[in-house]
């Protein structure tokens, strides 16, 4: 059972497909994003646990999701090339995925990777300090010209 006639091939050879993961990658990548991080793919879905919070989908749209997921691992693999040589690189922090294509990765080691050359502790002091000077250096002028 597929719906929205993801078994249909397109012109190109590949099933079409209808999912929002393609439109992520694409907007990361134009976004110039190098290292992107996925959670939440984890690319199954069970009658039992459908979805990461509360929402019901019945048996055919399981079947249907799982189908798509199929059709799109291969073509995430023949993107995987592309990406790397563009210095796109994709991490998938999902605990057991079923979308092998990106290399795995702990979400703790993604949020170290992705924050740890940011300050970790913030020191406002002195932000406005700059801004003041420059401040009273212009009013300063304006008295003067006045």
């Amino acid at each position: 059972d597929h719906s929205y006639g993801n078994q249909q091939q397109k012109g190109n050879g590949w099933p079409h497909v209808i999912n929002t993961m393609f439109s992520v990658l694409r907007l990361a990548f134009y976004l110039g994003i190098q290292r992107l991080y996925l959670l939440g793919c984890d690319f199954r879905m069970s009658p039992e646990a459908q979805y990461a919070f509360d929402q019901g989908k019945h048996a055919g749209g399981v079947r249907s999701n799982n189908s798509t997921y199929a059709d799109m691992c291969p073509m995430l693999d023949a993107l995987q090339p592309h990406f790397l040589r563009h210095n796109f690189h994709v991490f998938n922090c999902s605990p057991g995925t079923h979308l092998w294509t990106f290399p795995e990765l702990d979400f703790s080691e993604a949020i170290e990777e992705a924050t740890g050359d940011l300050e970790q502790e913030i020191d406002p002091n002195g932000w406005y300090d700059d801004w003041k000077l420059h401040r009273e250096q212009h009013d300063a002028r304006t008295l003067a010209t006045a």
